[in-house]
């Protein structure tokens, strides 16, 4: 074995990186495509095309796998940051206007495009984490398997709980970019690489040290370039999907992964929604209402005074914080699903 132990914090943190850059890029890439089955299933068979072709150059090219897998490691810090601007670029270059929902024909070709750095840069690190753990090629690669698939289990759960809801997703890659970089530096003094190496990823991390001051920056600009045409209000990332609010000619429109969800105000939507239930009845007392109370139809189920208790179920909370509900003693909100509301829940 020629570094099996020392070697291992780094194979895990390539399936940790790999595990997060895809949750973050599938996400990123939902919203150009206005995220449906079709899209989903392009966008990982890009993945999966460009990994094994990262993966097959690498087996070929690793004659040095430790001076490979440093170099892979800093490139790695770079092209994901990277990856998700030209993402948010992409929908510019593919729709013709603004709002356009793609076809399979753009989804595929921006996928294959967007993605082709970052997953060819995550099959090589597997290549050649496999011929730096062992001589044995095919004995060592089980291992290396197994360690990116515990890095790639802790980032998942990661990402999916904690980072997606809180942190922006350049910040994630600045994150990410960071331990990457410490790698690789790492492998540089123990394999004693010249100074310079060593030198230029501990430069690099300082680099990226000083980038949080300008990511906020970059994110605002990303954004607003993405939504050309509107006026991005809010963006918002929540555990069902990114959230952007978006403002033309006094009409505030909720997008939830690149669809329309409603918009605010709309009078006609929000009466229909109401009045032709409640009307059904001669003095109504109750109402539930299931989701779209924050684009004007629970305003509307408050005019009618015979209701003592309306309850309002929203799966987001993230959307209520975008648009608070109308406080009124006869409301409850409730956050959470809506079945699991009338299945829990007695008449």
């Amino acid at each position: 074995m020629r570094d099996g132990v020392g070697v291992r914090p780094v194979l895990v943190l390539s399936g940790f990186t790999a595990a997060i850059a895809q949750i973050v890029l599938m996400r990123e890439l939902m919203v150009v495509f206005c995220g449906n089955e079709i899209s989903l299933g392009l966008m990982l068979g890009s993945w999966l095309f460009w990994t094994a072709v990262g993966s097959g150059i690498a087996g070929r090219l690793a004659r040095e796998p430790r001076r490979l897998m440093a170099g892979l490691e800093a490139l790695v810090a770079v092209a994901l940051p990277a990856t998700i601007l030209a993402v948010r670029a992409s929908r510019a270059a593919l729709a013709t206007v603004p709002g356009e929902s793609l076809g399979p024909g753009p989804m595929l070709l921006g996928s294959l495009a967007t993605l082709s750095l970052f997953c060819m840069l995550s099959g090589a690190l597997f290549a050649a984490g496999s011929r730096l753990y062992g001589d044995d090629v095919a004995t060592s690669t089980g291992s290396v398997y197994l360690l990116e698939a515990l890095g790639s289990a802790a980032g998942g759960m990661l990402a999916g709980l904690v980072l997606v809801r809180y942190v922006a997703p350049l910040e994630i890659a600045l994150g990410l970019g960071l331990l990457n970089l410490l790698a690789a530096a790492g492998l540089a003094i123990r394999g004693r690489f010249p100074r310079g190496a060593a030198m230029g990823a501990l430069a690099g991390v300082a680099v990226l040290l000083a980038l949080p001051f300008g990511i906020p920056r970059l994110e605002t600009v990303s954004l607003e370039g993405f939504w050309r045409g509107f006026h991005l209000v809010a963006n918002r990332n929540s555990v069902y999907g990114n959230l952007a609010v978006v403002r033309t000619e006094g009409v505030s429109s909720l997008y939830e992964n690149g669809l329309n969800l409603f918009n605010v105000p709309d009078p006609a939507a929000a009466e229909e929604a109401v009045h032709y239930a409640l009307l059904e009845h001669p003095l109504p007392r109750s109402l539930l209402l299931i989701g779209g109370g924050v684009n004007g139809s629970l305003a509307q189920a408050l005019k009618h005074s015979s209701l003592e208790r309306i309850d309002y179920v929203e799966l987001d909370p993230a959307i209520l914080e975008l648009f608070p509900v109308q406080s009124d003693p006869r409301v409850r909100v409730h956050v959470t699903d809506g079945r699991l509301f009338l299945k829990t829940t007695a008449s």
